[in-house]
C-alpha cells in the first residue's frame, strides 16, 4: 500500500499519539508517615505551598542577592494558582529595577493585603 503524503500520516499519527496523554497525581501515601496532613492539592497542580523560601534572585540572568523571600498564592485570570514574591518597591530599585516603569508594581506595594 503506497500512500501519496506520508508526511500527513506521520503528522496524523503524532496527534493521535499525544491524545492519549494522562493526568497523574503524587500519591501521598507514598512517603509513609512523613506525609500525614500534608495537602498535596498544589503540588498536583505543578505549584508549591506558600510560605518563605531561601532563593537567589536574577535579574536579567545575572545574581544580584541570595535571601529569604515570601511567597504567597495567587490565581491568575483564569483561576489558575501561582506563587507571586512578595518584594517591596524599595528592594527592586536596590536590583536595578526600575519601577517607575511600573507603576502597577508601585501602586500593588501600597495594598495591604
Amino acid at each position: 500500500m503506497k500512500f501519496k503524503h506520508p508526511a500527513l500520516l506521520l503528522f496524523i499519527a503524532g496527534v493521535v499519539h499525544c491524545a492519549n496523554a494522562h493526568t497523574y497525581t503524587f500519591d501521598a501515601s507514598m512517603l509513609g508517615d512523613a506525609a500525614k496532613g500534608v495537602d498535596m492539592s498544589l503540588f498536583n497542580q505543578g505549584v508549591q505551598q506558600p510560605g518563605t523560601y531561601r532563593v537567589d534572585v536574577m535579574v536579567n540572568g545575572k545574581r544580584v542577592d541570595t535571601r529569604d523571600v515570601v511567597f504567597k498564592l495567587e490565581k491568575d485570570g483564569q483561576g489558575t494558582p501561582f506563587l507571586a514574591s512578595c518584594l517591596t518597591v524599595s528592594q527592586l530599585s536596590r536590583y536595578g529595577v526600575k519601577t517607575e516603569d511600573y507603576p502597577s508594581v508601585v501602586e500593588s506595594s501600597k495594598d495591604p493585603r
